[in-house]
């Protein structure tokens, strides 16, 4: 019982240190990307990015980026798309 109470122990201060981790992450990258919202350590959400958060993003160890915006509402997926490349995802 002991043993079960300790691991369970761990898995919350796991969490919590990761939770950490994941607003530090969403405060850095407030500037550069509106409304983020850092899911988990590999999924976040945000409003459209600034050029240089691709970089930044990358950095972190994001591996991709999906945009759901069309060209009709005025995104240039073309620059995004070389920005992207450019970050290595």
């Amino acid at each position: 019982m002991a043993s079960l109470l300790s691991i369970a122990l761990l898995a919350l201060l796991a969490s919590g240190q990761q939770s950490d981790r994941l607003k530090e992450l969403e405060a850095s990258l407030k500037d550069d990307i509106p409304r983020m919202l850092c899911v988990s350590q590999d999924v976040a959400l945000g409003a459209q990015p600034s050029d240089e958060a691709f970089s930044k993003l990358a950095k972190e160890g994001f591996r991709a980026v999906l945009n759901l915006r069309t060209a009709s509402e005025g995104a240039d997926l073309e620059r995004e798309a070389e920005l992207v490349q450019k970050a290595g995802m």
